[in-house]
């Protein structure tokens, strides 16, 4: 945990007032960035474009519902794209292709996680219109989804889908630095559609509530260990004690899995995006690493790379459960009948 995790969620409100005055600079940014965003054109598509977002830093689930849409869209027999910046990937001036050979730490971890599990084209750059137009032009996509984005004005957009972190909520409330959020709350209701991660009571947190509420929760399916591509049941490693590492935004919900797994978790937190090491992997105690999908990407370019890592090791595989009421209301608002069957 940062400090400012420390101090945004769990922390008494008033340890941030000394941040306050920065908070208020922050929001006149945004106040002037609105501005010119009323003067100036956005960059239209020729095809949908919807972006999967969140008001707050951190994770709040939008990959893994990104995973889930592109999934949803290709067995209705839509080709579909994804773009994305690329975070902690190198900002590309030009929009690149993610394949089997992109580096996660050209291209970001994210979207080449996107592309191992839904075979879909990526494009990453620094402007997410040069992305699109990739797609557009030379990969002939139907539809593209941004994977974030939210924030990035400048591109016209169908439909906005904003992603919640239920256990987290907004934190403090209050905009950065002192605290979690990047835009008002109040940002929210302008949203198409609200996906809430976490259980139905945690839709609570929203205040007002939004028409188009849903909510996603992420169920543990099975391990997989690439060194021995052999993949085991949920439940195989009850009652033992294991190594879970997680460079995640919120590492404690997956460390509650585990948990709730029946294991007995010893717990390796990395800073969100960490680019791991062959060591970050071996430790004193001999026992099973558990690791979630997002850091599987690092652990398989590391062991393609000829490294000796620790075999024992098992990514979480998990699947997205939402309410099918959320797709039909997607369709809804893209103009579509759900004529699939």
């Amino acid at each position: 945990m940062t400090i400012y995790d420390w101090l945004w969620y769990r922390a008494p409100k008033y340890l941030a007032f000394p941040l306050l005055a920065f908070s208020w600079l922050y929001y006149l940014g945004l106040r002037v960035r609105y501005l010119l965003d009323k003067r100036r054109v956005r960059c239209p598509l020729s095809v949908p474009l919807i972006v999967v977002g969140n008001v707050t830093v951190g994770g709040t689930g939008k990959t893994p519902l990104v995973i889930h849409l592109v999934q949803w869209l290709q067995q209705r027999g839509t080709r579909v794209g994804v773009i994305s910046r690329g975070y902690r990937g190198a900002r590309h001036q030009q929009a690149v292709v993610v394949d089997d050979s992109s580096s996660f730490q050209s291209v970001g971890d994210e979207p080449k996680l996107i592309y191992q599990e839904t075979g879909c084209p990526v494009t990453v750059a620094k402007e997410l219109y040069k992305a699109a137009k990739l797609l557009i032009d030379e990969l002939q996509v139907e539809m593209i989804i941004s994977d974030d984005g939210l924030q990035h004005s400048a591109l016209e957009r169908t439909i906005e889908i904003i992603t919640v972190d239920g256990s987290r909520a907004f934190g403090n409330g209050w905009l950065l630095p002192a605290g979690p959020l990047r835009e008002p709350v109040a940002r929210i209701q302008s949203a198409d559609l609200v996906v809430v991660n976490g259980t139905p009571s945690d839709q609570s947190c929203l205040n007002p509530p939004h028409p188009n509420t849903y909510c996603m929760q992420m169920s543990a399916m099975a391990f997989y260990a690439p060194a021995y591509d052999k993949r085991v049941a949920a439940d195989y490693f009850k009652g033992q004690r294991v190594h879970a590492c997680a460079a995640l935004a919120n590492p404690e919900r997956f460390f509650d899995t585990l948990k709730s797994l029946g294991m007995d978790v010893e717990p390796h937190v990395f800073r969100d995006h960490h680019v791991y090491r062959v060591k970050d992997f071996y430790f004193d105690e001999p026992l099973p690493v558990i690791m979630t999908a997002k850091d599987g990407v690092k652990w398989l370019e590391l062991s393609e790379q000829g490294n000796r890592i620790e075999a024992n090791s098992w990514i979480l595989e998990t699947q997205l459960q939402i309410d099918p009421s959320f797709e039909e209301c997607l369709l809804r608002k893209l103009g579509y009948h759900d004529d699939s069957g």
